[in-house]
């Protein structure tokens, strides 16, 4: 369920210019990270205090104009990856046909 609509972004929050066709995607991707960071105990919008009501809507927002920045759903989820590391060790693309373009480091 999507926390805020165009009107909010745009007015209410000012946030960075985002397509009119991409924002109504872009709020429901952004609702749908804040239920999932939330651990998804938002059951009823409307029961919430004002004050977590702003927050809540605060965030989807702030999380909208992440997106844009970001590129677009696409770019954040393509892949694009160059190397992530998991405690102590790492992994990035590189030229080793061995690995399937990866090299594994031990720090």
């Amino acid at each position: 369920m999507p926390y805020i609509d165009a009107d909010y972004y745009n007015d209410e929050f000012m946030g960075t210019p985002v397509d009119e066709a991409d924002l109504p995607r872009f709020i429901r991707r952004a609702s749908d990270t804040i239920d999932m960071v939330t651990r998804y105990k938002i059951k009823d919008f409307d029961t919430l205090t004002d004050l977590q009501k702003s927050l809540v809507k605060k965030a989807v927002a702030s999380q909208v104009e992440y997106i844009e920045i970001a590129g677009g759903v696409e770019e954040l989820l393509g892949d694009n990856l160059q190397s992530v590391t998991v405690g102590k060790f790492s992994a990035g693309k590189g030229q080793a046909s061995q690995n399937m373009g990866c090299n594994l480091h031990r720090r």
